[in-house]
């Protein structure tokens, strides 16, 4: 895994969409995990089924249709990336992370500076996006979508 992190607002998930677009486009499988540090969060509307099970105690939810299934379980603590990734992700050829700083997982840095680099330094730095040179690192404009997916693409394959 890798993740690719930055501020609020610095423009992870634009990045990302691109990305997976040059990713699918070269034919590989990608799967996106996004942290939410700010608890609970919901991703189905109040009064369809799955909500109603869920409010009424259910432990888990899964919804499944031909094209799209999603999960709902309740948690006592957040699980680690590492789990969530042994459980649900090891099929796919890529899998990307938004966020989950603190894990220490390596990571490509979207910084303005290098002093925004002091607060992503939990784990090995891949390549850091920026529109201005960062020394020490190399650095990539969020433009060059092909070059930082050849990053992630041979980074997954050397450390699979």
């Amino acid at each position: 895994m890798l993740s690719i992190v930055g501020k609020s607002g610095s423009g992870k998930t634009h990045l990302i969409l691109r990305l997976i677009e040059e990713i699918k486009k070269r034919g590989y499988s990608i799967a996106i995990v996004k942290h939410h540090a700010h608890g609970d969060f919901e991703i189905d509307k109040e009064g369809k089924d799955t909500w109603k099970f869920y409010n009424g105690g259910a432990d888990a939810v899964m919804i499944s249709s031909p094209v799209k299934q999603a999960l709902i379980r309740r948690t006592d603590g957040e699980e680690s990336v590492r789990n969530l990734y042994e459980r649900y992700l090891r099929d796919y050829d890529i899998v990307i992370t938004e966020g989950f700083n603190r894990e220490g997982l390596p990571r490509i840095v979207i910084a303005d500076s290098e002093e925004d680099l002091d607060y992503f330094s939990h784990g090995e730095i891949i390549a850091v996006i920026s529109r201005n040179e960062i020394s020490g690192f190399r650095t990539l404009s969020p433009d060059d979508v092909g070059e930082i997916a050849d990053i992630i693409i041979s980074f997954e394959k050397e450390n699979r």
